[in-house]
Protein backbone atom coordinates (compact mmCIF):
# COMPACT_ATOMS: atom_id res chain seq x y z
CA UNK A 1 0.00 0.00 0.00
CA UNK A 2 1.24 3.34 -0.57
CA UNK A 3 0.64 6.36 1.55
CA UNK A 4 1.11 10.03 0.30
CA UNK A 5 1.04 13.40 2.16
CA UNK A 6 2.22 16.26 0.26
CA UNK A 7 5.69 15.36 -1.28
CA UNK A 8 6.29 13.15 1.77
CA UNK A 9 6.31 9.33 0.54
CA UNK A 10 5.84 6.69 2.85
CA UNK A 11 6.45 3.14 1.01
CA UNK A 12 4.66 -0.01 2.33
CA UNK A 13 5.05 -2.71 -0.07
CA UNK A 14 5.80 -2.57 -3.40
CA UNK A 15 5.71 0.86 -5.26
CA UNK A 16 2.86 1.11 -8.23
CA UNK A 17 4.60 1.67 -11.60
CA UNK A 18 3.63 5.56 -11.79
CA UNK A 19 5.25 6.14 -8.44
CA UNK A 20 8.38 3.74 -8.96
CA UNK A 21 10.81 6.82 -10.49
CA UNK A 22 10.09 9.20 -7.80
CA UNK A 23 10.99 6.83 -4.75
CA UNK A 24 14.24 7.31 -3.19
CA UNK A 25 15.26 10.22 -5.52
CA UNK A 26 15.71 13.31 -2.84
CA UNK A 27 18.42 14.95 -5.17
CA UNK A 28 21.98 15.29 -2.48
CA UNK A 29 21.20 19.73 -2.99
CA UNK A 30 18.49 18.89 -0.21
CA UNK A 31 19.56 20.35 3.03
CA UNK A 32 19.22 17.63 5.97
CA UNK A 33 18.66 21.02 8.36
CA UNK A 34 15.99 22.88 8.69
CA UNK A 35 15.83 25.56 5.33
CA UNK A 36 16.38 28.69 7.62
CA UNK A 37 18.02 29.33 11.65
CA UNK A 38 15.31 28.98 14.23
CA UNK A 39 12.51 27.08 12.04
CA UNK A 40 10.71 24.11 13.41
CA UNK A 41 11.59 21.06 11.41
CA UNK A 42 7.83 20.04 10.84
CA UNK A 43 7.50 20.47 7.16
CA UNK A 44 6.63 23.35 5.54
CA UNK A 45 3.07 23.78 4.66
CA UNK A 46 2.98 25.06 0.34
CA UNK A 47 0.39 26.23 -2.21
CA UNK A 48 2.18 25.21 -5.13
CA UNK A 49 -0.25 27.05 -7.87
CA UNK A 50 0.73 26.65 -11.92
CA UNK A 51 -1.44 28.74 -14.93
CA UNK A 52 -2.61 26.74 -17.33
CA UNK A 53 -0.05 26.93 -20.50
CA UNK A 54 -0.54 24.94 -23.49
CA UNK A 55 1.86 22.46 -22.27
CA UNK A 56 3.69 20.18 -18.72
CA UNK A 57 5.95 23.09 -18.52
CA UNK A 58 4.54 24.97 -15.41
CA UNK A 59 3.46 22.02 -13.75
CA UNK A 60 6.66 20.01 -14.70
CA UNK A 61 8.61 22.82 -12.31
CA UNK A 62 6.56 23.15 -9.56
CA UNK A 63 6.78 19.38 -9.60
CA UNK A 64 10.68 19.18 -9.54
CA UNK A 65 10.48 22.34 -6.57
CA UNK A 66 8.28 19.82 -4.62
CA UNK A 67 10.26 16.68 -5.11
CA UNK A 68 13.67 18.49 -4.46
CA UNK A 69 11.91 20.42 -1.12
CA UNK A 70 11.40 16.27 0.28
CA UNK A 71 10.20 15.61 3.82
CA UNK A 72 11.09 19.87 3.98
CA UNK A 73 7.96 20.73 2.58
CA UNK A 74 4.08 19.24 2.75
CA UNK A 75 2.55 20.80 -0.57
CA UNK A 76 -0.12 20.78 -2.11
CA UNK A 77 -0.88 22.00 -5.62
CA UNK A 78 -3.56 24.10 -7.37
CA UNK A 79 -3.62 24.15 -10.67
CA UNK A 80 -5.35 25.45 -14.44
CA UNK A 81 -3.89 23.15 -16.30
CA UNK A 82 -6.32 20.02 -17.33
CA UNK A 83 -2.91 17.77 -17.21
CA UNK A 84 -2.58 18.17 -13.50
CA UNK A 85 -3.99 14.48 -12.97
CA UNK A 86 -0.68 13.36 -14.76
CA UNK A 87 1.70 14.82 -11.86
CA UNK A 88 -0.91 14.03 -9.07
CA UNK A 89 -0.34 10.25 -10.41
CA UNK A 90 2.62 10.75 -8.48
CA UNK A 91 1.69 11.37 -5.35
CA UNK A 92 1.61 14.94 -4.44
CA UNK A 93 -1.85 15.94 -3.31
CA UNK A 94 -3.61 18.78 -5.37
CA UNK A 95 -6.83 20.22 -6.39
CA UNK A 96 -8.01 20.90 -10.60
CA UNK A 97 -9.37 24.76 -11.11
CA UNK A 98 -10.75 25.58 -14.44
CA UNK A 99 -9.05 28.33 -15.95
CA UNK A 100 -11.17 31.15 -17.79
CA UNK A 101 -10.23 29.59 -21.18
CA UNK A 102 -12.80 26.60 -20.51
CA UNK A 103 -15.61 29.32 -20.62
CA UNK A 104 -17.39 27.92 -17.59
CA UNK A 105 -18.07 31.29 -16.51
CA UNK A 106 -17.55 34.77 -17.45
CA UNK A 107 -14.27 36.77 -17.49
CA UNK A 108 -15.08 39.03 -14.19
CA UNK A 109 -16.84 36.53 -12.20
CA UNK A 110 -13.84 33.13 -13.37
CA UNK A 111 -11.52 35.97 -11.10
CA UNK A 112 -13.75 36.23 -8.14
CA UNK A 113 -14.14 32.60 -8.42
CA UNK A 114 -10.09 32.09 -8.35
CA UNK A 115 -9.72 34.65 -5.58
CA UNK A 116 -12.24 32.13 -3.79
CA UNK A 117 -10.53 29.21 -4.64
CA UNK A 118 -7.71 30.07 -3.77
CA UNK A 119 -8.36 31.73 -0.11
CA UNK A 120 -10.63 28.44 0.28
CA UNK A 121 -7.82 25.63 -0.29
CA UNK A 122 -5.02 28.01 1.59
CA UNK A 123 -7.10 27.99 4.71
CA UNK A 124 -8.11 24.71 4.48
CA UNK A 125 -4.10 23.29 4.47
CA UNK A 126 -3.24 26.19 6.77
CA UNK A 127 -0.81 27.23 4.15
CA UNK A 128 2.16 29.02 4.90
CA UNK A 129 3.63 30.15 2.29
CA UNK A 130 2.42 30.89 -1.97
CA UNK A 131 4.21 30.05 -4.92
CA UNK A 132 3.00 30.66 -8.30
CA UNK A 133 4.98 29.79 -11.56
CA UNK A 134 3.58 31.37 -14.42
CA UNK A 135 3.83 34.45 -16.72
CA UNK A 136 0.59 36.40 -15.51
CA UNK A 137 -0.46 36.77 -12.25
CA UNK A 138 -4.20 36.70 -12.39
CA UNK A 139 -6.26 39.42 -10.57
CA UNK A 140 -7.80 36.53 -8.70
CA UNK A 141 -4.22 35.70 -7.46
CA UNK A 142 -3.30 39.19 -6.45
CA UNK A 143 -6.59 40.21 -4.83
CA UNK A 144 -6.29 36.89 -2.93
CA UNK A 145 -3.27 38.64 -1.20
CA UNK A 146 -5.80 40.79 1.20
CA UNK A 147 -7.15 37.41 2.42
CA UNK A 148 -3.51 36.49 3.19
CA UNK A 149 -1.71 38.87 4.12
CA UNK A 150 0.21 37.00 6.56
CA UNK A 151 0.86 34.14 4.21
CA UNK A 152 4.13 35.62 1.92
CA UNK A 153 3.61 34.94 -1.76
CA UNK A 154 6.37 33.88 -4.19
CA UNK A 155 6.11 34.23 -8.35
CA UNK A 156 8.40 31.92 -9.73
CA UNK A 157 9.09 34.00 -13.07
CA UNK A 158 10.67 32.10 -16.14
CA UNK A 159 12.46 34.49 -18.38
CA UNK A 160 13.07 34.72 -22.01
CA UNK A 161 10.07 36.66 -22.64
CA UNK A 162 9.05 38.02 -26.12
CA UNK A 163 9.85 41.82 -26.68
CA UNK A 164 7.11 43.75 -26.27
CA UNK A 165 4.69 41.26 -24.60
CA UNK A 166 3.53 40.75 -21.17
CA UNK A 167 5.41 43.77 -19.86
CA UNK A 168 2.29 45.54 -18.41
CA UNK A 169 2.54 42.13 -16.23
CA UNK A 170 5.99 43.04 -14.35
CA UNK A 171 3.91 46.17 -12.63
CA UNK A 172 2.68 42.87 -10.70
CA UNK A 173 6.35 42.09 -9.39
CA UNK A 174 6.32 44.54 -6.40
CA UNK A 175 2.97 42.55 -4.78
CA UNK A 176 5.57 39.43 -4.35
CA UNK A 177 7.37 38.70 -1.58
CA UNK A 178 10.24 36.91 -3.78
CA UNK A 179 10.86 36.57 -6.89
CA UNK A 180 12.68 33.49 -8.15
CA UNK A 181 13.90 33.61 -11.62
CA UNK A 182 14.94 29.88 -13.06
CA UNK A 183 17.98 29.83 -15.13
CA UNK A 184 18.14 29.83 -18.45
CA UNK A 185 21.44 28.59 -20.82
CA UNK A 186 20.13 31.05 -23.40
CA UNK A 187 19.79 34.14 -20.82
CA UNK A 188 22.84 35.82 -23.05
CA UNK A 189 20.32 35.98 -25.84
CA UNK A 190 17.29 37.24 -23.65
CA UNK A 191 16.65 40.60 -25.41
CA UNK A 192 12.71 40.65 -23.92
CA UNK A 193 11.66 42.76 -21.00
CA UNK A 194 12.79 40.44 -17.82
CA UNK A 195 16.02 40.88 -18.68
CA UNK A 196 18.17 43.04 -16.62
CA UNK A 197 15.90 43.35 -13.91
CA UNK A 198 17.60 43.44 -10.57
CA UNK A 199 14.08 42.07 -8.69
CA UNK A 200 14.47 38.58 -8.74
CA UNK A 201 16.74 35.76 -7.24
CA UNK A 202 18.06 33.98 -10.10
CA UNK A 203 18.98 30.00 -9.84
CA UNK A 204 20.23 27.59 -11.60
CA UNK A 205 18.08 25.99 -14.37
CA UNK A 206 15.03 24.52 -12.55
CA UNK A 207 14.35 20.86 -14.13
CA UNK A 208 13.41 17.40 -13.54
CA UNK A 209 16.76 15.79 -14.61
CA UNK A 210 18.00 16.77 -10.96
CA UNK A 211 15.56 15.27 -8.87
CA UNK A 212 14.36 11.96 -10.82
CA UNK A 213 15.86 8.87 -11.34
CA UNK A 214 17.38 7.67 -14.34
CA UNK A 215 17.49 4.19 -14.89
CA UNK A 216 19.88 2.48 -17.47
CA UNK A 217 19.22 2.01 -21.35
CA UNK A 218 18.47 -2.00 -21.18
CA UNK A 219 15.95 -0.88 -18.13
CA UNK A 220 14.87 2.12 -19.86
CA UNK A 221 13.89 0.09 -23.33
CA UNK A 222 11.85 -2.54 -21.65
CA UNK A 223 9.89 -0.08 -20.54
CA UNK A 224 9.25 1.88 -23.27
CA UNK A 225 9.03 -1.11 -25.00
CA UNK A 226 11.87 -0.30 -27.49
CA UNK A 227 15.26 -1.88 -28.71
CA UNK A 228 17.76 -0.76 -26.51
CA UNK A 229 20.39 -2.20 -29.47
CA UNK A 230 19.25 0.19 -32.00
CA UNK A 231 19.69 3.95 -32.26
CA UNK A 232 16.79 5.92 -31.12
CA UNK A 233 15.65 9.06 -31.95
CA UNK A 234 13.02 11.08 -29.68
CA UNK A 235 10.67 13.66 -31.67
CA UNK A 236 8.83 15.97 -29.45
CA UNK A 237 6.70 19.18 -30.19
CA UNK A 238 4.61 19.44 -27.87
CA UNK A 239 0.67 19.08 -27.55
CA UNK A 240 -0.24 21.48 -30.86
CA UNK A 241 -2.17 23.53 -28.57
CA UNK A 242 -0.37 26.66 -30.16
CA UNK A 243 1.49 25.86 -33.26
CA UNK A 244 1.49 23.43 -35.83
CA UNK A 245 3.62 19.73 -34.85
CA UNK A 246 2.17 17.62 -38.02
CA UNK A 247 4.00 19.05 -40.20
CA UNK A 248 7.44 19.78 -39.04
CA UNK A 249 7.35 16.50 -36.96
CA UNK A 250 6.32 14.70 -40.17
CA UNK A 251 9.10 15.67 -42.08
CA UNK A 252 11.17 15.35 -39.03
CA UNK A 253 10.74 11.36 -38.77
CA UNK A 254 10.57 10.90 -42.62
CA UNK A 255 13.97 12.12 -42.13
CA UNK A 256 15.58 10.23 -39.68
CA UNK A 257 14.14 7.20 -41.08
CA UNK A 258 16.43 7.44 -44.21
CA UNK A 259 18.48 5.91 -42.16
CA UNK A 260 17.46 2.03 -41.89
CA UNK A 261 19.56 1.61 -38.49
CA UNK A 262 17.31 4.18 -36.35
CA UNK A 263 13.97 3.90 -34.83
CA UNK A 264 12.01 6.71 -33.95
CA UNK A 265 9.92 7.33 -30.27
CA UNK A 266 7.08 9.76 -31.19
CA UNK A 267 5.28 11.52 -27.98
CA UNK A 268 1.52 12.30 -27.34
CA UNK A 269 -0.39 13.15 -24.36
CA UNK A 270 -3.85 13.13 -23.24
CA UNK A 271 -3.89 16.94 -23.46
CA UNK A 272 -2.90 17.08 -26.98
CA UNK A 273 -4.76 18.49 -30.05
CA UNK A 274 -2.74 17.17 -32.92
CA UNK A 275 0.50 14.79 -32.70
CA UNK A 276 3.13 13.97 -35.21
CA UNK A 277 2.22 11.18 -37.18
CA UNK A 278 3.00 7.76 -36.91
CA UNK A 279 4.54 6.94 -40.71
CA UNK A 280 6.00 3.32 -40.40
CA UNK A 281 4.49 1.06 -36.97
CA UNK A 282 7.39 -1.20 -37.59
CA UNK A 283 9.94 1.54 -36.93
CA UNK A 284 8.06 4.32 -35.08
CA UNK A 285 6.85 3.80 -31.79
CA UNK A 286 4.13 6.38 -30.05
CA UNK A 287 4.59 6.90 -26.27
CA UNK A 288 1.35 7.81 -25.23
CA UNK A 289 1.39 9.48 -21.63
CA UNK A 290 4.60 8.97 -20.91
CA UNK A 291 5.60 11.08 -17.97
CA UNK A 292 7.75 12.03 -16.52
CA UNK A 293 9.83 11.57 -20.07
CA UNK A 294 12.97 13.04 -18.73
CA UNK A 295 13.44 9.56 -16.78
CA UNK A 296 13.85 8.13 -19.79
CA UNK A 297 16.54 10.40 -21.97
CA UNK A 298 19.37 7.64 -21.22
CA UNK A 299 17.14 5.62 -23.88
CA UNK A 300 17.71 8.02 -26.43
CA UNK A 301 20.66 9.09 -29.07
CA UNK A 302 19.13 12.20 -30.74
CA UNK A 303 16.47 14.63 -30.21
CA UNK A 304 13.86 16.72 -32.13
CA UNK A 305 11.96 19.43 -29.68
CA UNK A 306 10.02 22.16 -29.30
CA UNK A 307 12.27 25.30 -28.12
CA UNK A 308 10.27 25.06 -24.82
CA UNK A 309 12.17 25.93 -20.86
CA UNK A 310 11.51 22.31 -19.99
CA UNK A 311 12.67 21.06 -22.98
CA UNK A 312 15.56 22.57 -23.15
CA UNK A 313 16.97 22.34 -19.80
CA UNK A 314 15.96 18.31 -19.68
CA UNK A 315 18.03 17.62 -23.22
CA UNK A 316 20.98 19.95 -22.94
CA UNK A 317 22.42 19.27 -19.51
CA UNK A 318 21.81 15.65 -20.45
CA UNK A 319 24.33 15.78 -23.32
CA UNK A 320 21.63 14.68 -26.12
CA UNK A 321 22.40 15.98 -29.61
CA UNK A 322 19.28 17.94 -30.13
CA UNK A 323 17.62 19.18 -32.76
CA UNK A 324 15.58 22.76 -31.75
CA UNK A 325 12.11 23.89 -33.48
CA UNK A 326 11.01 26.78 -31.94
CA UNK A 327 7.17 27.13 -31.37
CA UNK A 328 6.61 30.80 -33.16
CA UNK A 329 2.92 30.77 -31.95
CA UNK A 330 3.78 30.74 -28.35
CA UNK A 331 2.11 34.15 -26.38
CA UNK A 332 5.21 34.76 -24.18
CA UNK A 333 7.99 32.52 -24.45
CA UNK A 334 10.46 33.84 -27.07
CA UNK A 335 11.24 29.78 -28.57
CA UNK A 336 13.04 31.53 -31.51
CA UNK A 337 15.88 33.23 -29.12
CA UNK A 338 16.94 30.36 -27.01
CA UNK A 339 17.17 28.06 -30.00
CA UNK A 340 18.95 30.39 -32.18
CA UNK A 341 21.30 31.57 -29.63
CA UNK A 342 21.98 27.79 -28.11
CA UNK A 343 22.56 26.98 -32.24
CA UNK A 344 24.85 29.60 -32.39
CA UNK A 345 27.00 28.78 -29.60
CA UNK A 346 27.24 25.32 -30.90
CA UNK A 347 24.62 23.83 -28.30
CA UNK A 348 22.07 22.53 -30.76
CA UNK A 349 20.67 22.15 -34.23
CA UNK A 350 17.89 24.67 -34.88
CA UNK A 351 15.43 24.96 -37.79
CA UNK A 352 11.91 26.97 -37.87
CA UNK A 353 8.83 25.03 -38.17
CA UNK A 354 7.86 26.75 -41.63
CA UNK A 355 11.37 25.91 -43.38
CA UNK A 356 10.91 22.16 -43.90
CA UNK A 357 13.71 21.89 -46.19
CA UNK A 358 16.17 22.85 -42.86
CA UNK A 359 13.97 20.25 -40.85
CA UNK A 360 14.56 17.47 -43.00
CA UNK A 361 18.43 18.49 -43.55
CA UNK A 362 18.83 19.02 -39.93
CA UNK A 363 17.19 16.08 -38.67
CA UNK A 364 19.54 13.76 -41.47
CA UNK A 365 22.34 15.63 -39.65
CA UNK A 366 21.51 13.86 -36.59
CA UNK A 367 22.30 10.65 -38.06
CA UNK A 368 26.08 11.42 -38.41
CA UNK A 369 27.69 10.41 -35.25
CA UNK A 370 30.06 13.23 -36.01
CA UNK A 371 27.52 15.45 -36.14
CA UNK A 372 26.37 14.04 -32.63
CA UNK A 373 29.42 13.54 -30.66
CA UNK A 374 30.15 17.31 -31.18
CA UNK A 375 26.91 18.57 -29.50
CA UNK A 376 27.13 16.06 -26.54
CA UNK A 377 30.62 17.49 -26.23
CA UNK A 378 29.55 21.09 -26.28
CA UNK A 379 26.48 20.69 -23.87
CA UNK A 380 29.34 18.16 -21.74
CA UNK A 381 31.15 21.65 -21.25
CA UNK A 382 28.78 23.47 -19.85
CA UNK A 383 29.76 24.62 -16.07
CA UNK A 384 27.49 22.19 -13.30
CA UNK A 385 26.26 25.76 -12.30
CA UNK A 386 24.35 26.44 -15.34
CA UNK A 387 23.55 23.01 -15.69
CA UNK A 388 21.65 21.66 -12.16
CA UNK A 389 20.73 22.56 -9.07
CA UNK A 390 17.89 25.18 -9.73
CA UNK A 391 15.07 23.07 -7.96
CA UNK A 392 16.82 22.33 -5.01
CA UNK A 393 17.89 26.28 -4.39
CA UNK A 394 14.41 27.09 -5.75
CA UNK A 395 12.74 24.33 -3.04
CA UNK A 396 14.97 26.28 -0.10
CA UNK A 397 14.01 29.78 -1.43
CA UNK A 398 10.36 29.31 -1.31
CA UNK A 399 10.23 27.02 1.95
CA UNK A 400 13.02 29.31 3.87
CA UNK A 401 9.74 32.30 3.19
CA UNK A 402 7.51 31.27 6.37
CA UNK A 403 10.56 32.09 8.65
CA UNK A 404 11.44 35.45 6.78
CA UNK A 405 7.03 36.68 7.03
CA UNK A 406 5.28 38.56 4.41
CA UNK A 407 5.81 42.65 3.87
CA UNK A 408 4.07 44.63 6.05
CA UNK A 409 0.74 45.64 4.21
CA UNK A 410 1.08 49.71 3.42
CA UNK A 411 -1.66 51.69 3.38
CA UNK A 412 -2.07 52.05 -0.68
CA UNK A 413 -2.28 48.19 -1.20
CA UNK A 414 -5.05 48.42 1.70
CA UNK A 415 -6.78 51.26 -0.13
CA UNK A 416 -6.23 48.87 -3.83
CA UNK A 417 -7.86 46.39 -2.25
CA UNK A 418 -10.96 48.34 -1.14
CA UNK A 419 -11.16 49.52 -4.61
CA UNK A 420 -10.60 45.90 -6.11
CA UNK A 421 -12.97 44.56 -3.57
CA UNK A 422 -15.95 47.08 -4.33
CA UNK A 423 -15.25 46.44 -8.05
CA UNK A 424 -15.87 42.94 -7.62
CA UNK A 425 -19.00 43.25 -5.54
CA UNK A 426 -20.83 45.49 -8.02
CA UNK A 427 -20.11 43.55 -10.99
CA UNK A 428 -21.17 40.56 -9.11
CA UNK A 429 -24.82 42.46 -8.10
CA UNK A 430 -25.02 43.89 -11.75
CA UNK A 431 -24.41 40.66 -13.43
CA UNK A 432 -22.38 40.18 -16.71
CA UNK A 433 -24.78 41.80 -19.64
CA UNK A 434 -25.00 45.03 -17.19
CA UNK A 435 -20.72 44.55 -16.71
CA UNK A 436 -20.41 44.26 -20.74
CA UNK A 437 -22.36 47.17 -21.54
CA UNK A 438 -20.79 49.35 -18.65
CA UNK A 439 -17.22 48.09 -20.55
CA UNK A 440 -18.62 49.21 -23.83
CA UNK A 441 -19.52 52.92 -22.34
CA UNK A 442 -16.12 53.81 -21.03
CA UNK A 443 -15.07 52.23 -24.50
CA UNK A 444 -12.79 49.07 -22.68
CA UNK A 445 -12.54 46.14 -25.19
CA UNK A 446 -15.06 43.05 -24.32
CA UNK A 447 -13.90 40.79 -21.55
CA UNK A 448 -14.43 37.80 -23.32
CA UNK A 449 -15.88 34.70 -22.54
CA UNK A 450 -19.42 33.83 -21.98
CA UNK A 451 -22.20 36.62 -20.98
CA UNK A 452 -23.88 34.99 -18.28
CA UNK A 453 -24.12 32.02 -15.63
CA UNK A 454 -23.94 28.53 -16.82
CA UNK A 455 -26.79 26.59 -15.38
CA UNK A 456 -25.60 23.67 -13.85
CA UNK A 457 -26.94 20.18 -12.22
CA UNK A 458 -24.45 18.94 -9.80
CA UNK A 459 -23.56 15.52 -9.63
CA UNK A 460 -20.89 13.07 -8.10
CA UNK A 461 -17.88 11.95 -10.31
CA UNK A 462 -19.60 8.55 -10.72
CA UNK A 463 -22.52 9.74 -11.75
CA UNK A 464 -23.33 9.59 -15.72
CA UNK A 465 -26.88 11.19 -14.84
CA UNK A 466 -28.26 13.53 -17.70
CA UNK A 467 -29.55 16.70 -17.47
CA UNK A 468 -31.22 18.58 -19.45
CA UNK A 469 -30.35 20.15 -23.01
CA UNK A 470 -30.63 23.77 -21.19
CA UNK A 471 -28.18 22.43 -18.76
CA UNK A 472 -24.59 21.75 -17.89
CA UNK A 473 -23.81 18.46 -15.75
CA UNK A 474 -21.46 20.05 -13.03
CA UNK A 475 -19.14 17.02 -11.44
CA UNK A 476 -18.35 17.74 -7.86
CA UNK A 477 -15.65 15.28 -6.12
CA UNK A 478 -12.46 14.11 -5.48
CA UNK A 479 -11.43 11.22 -7.76
CA UNK A 480 -12.22 12.81 -11.60
CA UNK A 481 -10.76 10.85 -14.59
CA UNK A 482 -8.55 12.76 -16.58
CA UNK A 483 -10.28 12.71 -19.54
CA UNK A 484 -13.45 14.46 -18.06
CA UNK A 485 -11.00 16.79 -17.06
CA UNK A 486 -9.57 17.42 -20.46
CA UNK A 487 -12.51 17.21 -22.63
CA UNK A 488 -16.09 16.42 -20.38
CA UNK A 489 -18.85 18.18 -18.52
CA UNK A 490 -17.79 21.17 -15.93
CA UNK A 491 -15.21 20.16 -13.53
CA UNK A 492 -15.20 21.18 -9.39
CA UNK A 493 -12.64 18.80 -8.47
CA UNK A 494 -12.19 18.39 -4.65
CA UNK A 495 -8.84 17.84 -2.30
CA UNK A 496 -9.33 14.09 -1.11
CA UNK A 497 -9.68 14.31 2.31
CA UNK A 498 -11.09 17.56 2.75
CA UNK A 499 -12.95 18.86 5.71
CA UNK A 500 -16.32 19.42 6.07
CA UNK A 501 -16.16 22.94 6.33
CA UNK A 502 -13.67 23.19 3.09
CA UNK A 503 -16.46 20.75 1.36
CA UNK A 504 -19.35 23.66 2.65
CA UNK A 505 -16.94 25.84 1.33
CA UNK A 506 -17.03 25.03 -1.78
CA UNK A 507 -20.15 24.66 -2.25
CA UNK A 508 -21.00 28.18 -1.27
CA UNK A 509 -18.45 29.31 -4.08
CA UNK A 510 -19.98 26.91 -6.67
CA UNK A 511 -23.74 28.81 -6.25
CA UNK A 512 -22.28 31.78 -6.66
CA UNK A 513 -19.89 30.98 -9.88
CA UNK A 514 -22.95 29.17 -11.06
CA UNK A 515 -26.75 28.79 -11.62
CA UNK A 516 -27.14 25.48 -9.56
CA UNK A 517 -30.76 23.67 -10.82
CA UNK A 518 -32.04 20.80 -9.15
CA UNK A 519 -30.06 17.60 -9.64
CA UNK A 520 -30.86 15.21 -12.26
CA UNK A 521 -31.96 11.82 -11.52
CA UNK A 522 -29.95 8.99 -11.77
Amino acid sequence: MWLACGTHIDVIGPAPPLLEPFVGLLPSGVPAQPYHAGMATKPVRALLITSNGAGMGHLSRMLAVALAAGPGADATLLSLSVALPTVTAHGLAGEYCPSTERRFMPDHLWHRYLRRRLVALAEEIDAQVVAFDGVAPYPGLIASRRHLSAVPMVWIRRGMWRPGVNDHQLAKSALFDLIIEPGDLAAAGDCGPTAGRGDAQRVPPITQVDVIDRPGRPVAAAELGIDPDRPTALVTLGTGLTGDVVGPGGVAVAALLEDRRWQVCVTRSTIAEHAVPVIDPTRVIELRDVYPLARYLGVFDAVVSSAGYNAVHEFLPAGLPTLLIANTATRTDDQVARAQWLADAGLALSALPDDLAAIAGSARMLSDDAVRGDLAASCAALPAARRTGGAAAAARLVMAQPAIGARPVTMSQRLGWLGSAAREEVKRLIGPGATELARTVLGRPPSGGIRHRLSVALTGSGSDAAAAPEVRRLVFGESIPAEQIAAGPVIEHLLAGSSAIYRAARLDIIHDAYRVVDQPKS
